[in-house]
């Protein structure tokens, strides 16, 4: 569960639950760091979306729902964000 950290007066508090979440383009640097804290706080199910699957590390690959695409078709995207809460 994450919470948001204590804000000005006069601002409601929130927690987070568990989020599904995508993340596209994870074959980069800064998406598979992103995907690796994701994982670590276990902040819920995590899915991939990769041009090239095969150039995923095995790590990221066993811990997560990978879907191979173009992100920019539309229709890879709508399969990839489906039932998703945050991208």
């Amino acid at each position: 569960m994450i919470q948001a950290p204590p804000g000005p007066a006069g601002f409601v508090q929130f927690v987070w639950g568990e989020m599904n979440t995508l993340v596209t383009g994870a074959l980069l640097y800064i998406d598979q760091r992103l995907v690796a804290r994701l994982l670590d706080e276990r902040t819920g199910p995590v899915r991939l979306l990769v041009r090239d699957a095969r150039r995923l590390p095995e790590q990221l690959r066993q811990h997560t729902e990978v879907i191979e695409g173009d992100p920019l078709d539309p229709q890879v995207l709508r399969q990839a964000a489906h039932g998703m809460d945050v991208a």
